[in-house]
């Protein structure tokens, strides 16, 4: 309960009141962040994440699995990769 009106009202309008404005200028960033935010959010949805879990002979390491994982790692920075 804020105690003080928010909205003059009129049979014909409605408006902000000086504490309606000021609430509104208050409020206005946090929302803009939380939109922000919550885009951010929609962005990571359905990108790859996790940990990949690569069992592989020594010997293939450098030459075939190398440049395949750095390259994987460039593109999906949220994917952990662990070779065994």
């Amino acid at each position: 309960r804020i105690g003080q009106p928010l909205f003059a009202r009129t049979t014909r309008s409605v408006s902000l009141t000086e504490a309606g404005q000021a609430l509104v200028a208050t409020a206005e960033p946090a929302l803009q962040d939380i939109a922000e935010r919550m885009e951010r959010i929609r962005g990571i949805k359905g990108r790859p994440a996790g940990l990949l879990r690569i069992n592989v002979s020594h010997v293939a390491v450098p030459m075939a699995v190398t440049p395949v994982v750095t390259a994987m790692a460039e593109r999906y920075p949220d994917v952990t990769v662990e070779i065994f």
